[in-house]
């Protein structure tokens, strides 16, 4: 499970394999709510991969852990270096459009659904793929072969 961690936040699923299952966006309308929904979000992950620099939201989902979980932090300048070019993340604006290409080429080339990534929703939900991607990646789950991301000979991403 990936998490792009807020009030407003998003919830990317992958299986043990490393290949997409879903996206989920969330609108939680303060820290107590998404305290009670943590649990169910979380009940069947093996590994919880959270991006995100709010110290308090991310105690509320250390602390719904079951103890077999295992919990990753990911920075967003980490999957931001590893999966865009430099040029795709000079502002915020441009990273957000990025990871929406990025998101939406890793949803139709890794989805056991056959879905297409046309239409992955919110920006936040691309961010929540791309940590969890990136996770993937650097924790070698799965078949990993090939480059991170497909690109035009011009460097353009390929969605």
């Amino acid at each position: 499970l990936a998490v792009d961690l807020g009030l407003r936040t998003a919830t990317a699923h992958f299986d043990a394999n490393g290949q997409f299952l879903e996206v989920n966006t969330w609108n939680f309308a303060d820290p107590d709510e998404l305290e009670t929904a943590i649990p169910k979000l979380i009940a069947n992950a093996t590994h919880i991969v959270v991006e995100g620099i709010n110290a308090d939201l991310y105690a509320l989902w250390s602390r719904a852990m079951l103890p077999q979980q295992k919990m990753v932090r990911i920075r967003a300048e980490d999957w931001r270096r590893a999966l865009l070019l430099p040029r795709e993340h000079r502002n915020a604006q441009q990273s957000k459009a990025a990871a929406r290409l990025v998101a939406r080429q890793i949803v139709g080339e890794t989805a056991n659904t056959g879905r297409k990534g046309s239409s992955i929703g919110s920006t936040d939900a691309a961010e929540a793929i791309m940590v969890g991607y990136h996770a993937i990646r650097v924790l070698k789950w799965g078949d990993m072969t090939g480059p991170a991301v497909k690109r035009y000979s011009n460097g353009n991403i390929i969605w």
